[in-house]
């Protein structure tokens, strides 16, 4: 019988990965610690737990490596998300920067309003934007640049901009489809509400990764599916096709709508590649894979 496997993990062991190998990166660079951007989201927020974890057991014993976070908010943004980012570093206690960046997205609108006339491009702009501040940041103060991307939205279906959210000098949770994100923020005690918020880029008003992607009604229906997210749609199909399996087998297999199905193949196949090929290194995280078991996502 054919099946799809699905990654599973020990959180303590993914966490205990994941923080040797910022320390290792920050070590063998010479750095004095690591600069994040924080969004309020599950992404951000893990890194930046497991980034201060790997500190704070370091510093006990060697020197004092720092995270710093930039919080850099758009008209765009909900007021929610700068909150949610502040509460984050005021729990981590680190230091951290607000730096409103409308401003910005503004002067490069004025300046070239013919390439910046869609919503779309200026919310590519701003995340561009926010990259090219945290990287000076790091640059200042002798850190690593953290990115936040993780396997789904990366590499999954390049859900991300290019030369924007997708640099840095190291990925830690570019290996961990969303799922796994959060089963290991919630094992290292990232607040519930962070948890479980709904996913979005915070590059327009209103908008979120479900409404974006446009696969909320990937489940044709099934009522056994409906309690799967963006997210999961996307690890599974990302899963199968990497696994060997064409689109109708996958669709076959799991029910999906086959549209869905060839749309995440398309941006797996050739979005993702393409947007990737700037992608800073990922932390090696240890998955063993399991064939597909539909109660992981009884909620």
């Amino acid at each position: 019988m054919l099946e799809i496997l699905m990654a599973q993990i020990d959180p303590n062991t993914a966490a205990r990965e994941i923080e040797e190998g910022i320390l290792k990166d920050v070590i063998s660079s010479n750095a004095r610690g690591a600069v994040i951007g924080l969004s309020g989201g599950i992404d951000s927020t893990a890194v930046a737990y497991l980034a201060k974890r790997a500190f704070d057991r370091y510093n006990s014993e060697n020197n004092n490596l720092k995270l710093y976070g930039m919080i850099l908010p758009a008209e765009a943004n909900n007021s929610a998300d700068e909150a949610d980012a502040k509460r984050i570093a005021e729990l981590l206690g680190i230091e951290y920067h607000v730096v409103p960046i409308q401003p910005a997205i503004d002067t490069f609108a004025d300046m070239i309003p013919e390439y910046l006339s869609k919503d779309f491009d200026r919310a590519n702009l701003a995340s561009e934007i926010r990259a090219d501040i945290i990287s000076r940041a790091s640059a200042f103060r002798q850190g690593i640049m953290l990115n936040t991307g993780n396997k789904d939205e990366d590499h999954g279906i390049g859900y991300c901009t290019k030369r924007g959210d997708n640099l840095g000098d190291l990925a830690p949770i570019a290996e961990l489809p969303k799922r796994l994100v959060r089963e290991v923020a919630d094992y290292i005690g990232v607040p519930k509400d962070i948890v479980k918020r709904e996913p979005t880029a915070g590059l327009s008003s209103g908008e979120t990764d479900e409404k974006d992607l446009g696969y909320a009604t990937a489940h044709n229906g099934i009522e056994k599916f409906k309690n799967l997210g963006t997210y999961d749609y996307i690890e599974i199909v990302t899963n199968a096709l990497d696994q060997g399996f064409f689109t109708k087998q996958i669709h076959e297999m799991t029910g999906f709508n086959i549209d869905v199905i060839k749309d995440i193949r398309h941006k797996h196949l050739y979005v993702a590649p393409h947007k990737n090929n700037v992608a800073p290194p990922s932390i090696p995280v240890t998955l063993e894979y399991e064939p597909l078991d539909w109660r992981l996502y009884e909620k």
